[in-house]
């Protein structure tokens, strides 16, 4: 079995939130500290919104995101055999 990319977004990081665009939509703004169910979801400890903004800074060696942003995704797998 192979994990199967379920889905993959586009993100841009801010210091007070992530804008999301999914879909045709308006791209929407969320605060870090409304993101504590993605945090869940990332196994991030403490599950919270502003760990996952702390984890997301050190693990890309920065101190802050830059006031443009920084473009990212959101990426999730499923198992599966890849047919």
């Amino acid at each position: 079995m192979r994990g199967v990319v379920s889905m993959a977004a586009p993100i841009v990081l801010f210091e007070d939130g992530v804008t999301f665009f999914f879909g045709e939509g308006t791209p929407r703004k969320v605060d870090w500290d409304e993101l504590d169910e993605l945090a869940r979801c990332d196994h991030i400890d403490p599950p919270t919104g502003m760990a996952l903004k702390a984890a997301l800074l050190e693990r890309n060696g920065l101190r802050a995101f830059p006031p443009a942003g920084r473009e990212a995704q959101i990426v999730r797998w499923r198992v599966g055999d890849g047919a």
